[in-house]
């Protein structure tokens, strides 16, 4: 996931339709436990940009160039379905039923 520091309400203009969705869900989540979303850089995300940086300025073919990028994608894929099952199970842990509902929604959506 990315972010732009503009908050969550600059990230849905002209999002696509499901990512929009999935927002509007964390918005909830994020209302209802009485959070305030904020931006943060996250290592993991940091590694799959540095991954893809380094395949690019290795000049590979370009069906070689696809067939990374491709592979970049479902890591990015895994681990956003990581990141839900992890909120899942903490909305799970702290009887937030509503979080657990949206957020399993977003799931069922990744996967």
């Amino acid at each position: 996931m990315t972010t732009t520091g503009k908050g969550s309400q600059g990230r849905t203009e002209g999002a696509p339709r499901a990512i929009q969705g999935h927002l509007e869900n964390l918005e909830t989540v994020f209302k209802q436990l009485g959070v305030k979303p904020h931006d943060i850089e996250c290592d993991g995300v940091k590694g799959l940009k540095k991954q893809l940086d380094h395949a690019v300025n290795s000049n590979p073919s370009p069906e070689l160039l696809n067939t990374m990028i491709a592979g970049g994608v479902a890591k990015t894929e895994h681990y956003e379905v990581s990141a839900y099952s992890g909120m899942i199970d903490q909305a799970k842990f702290f009887g937030h039923k509503n979080a657990k509902k949206l957020l399993g929604q977003n799931l069922k959506q990744e996967e």
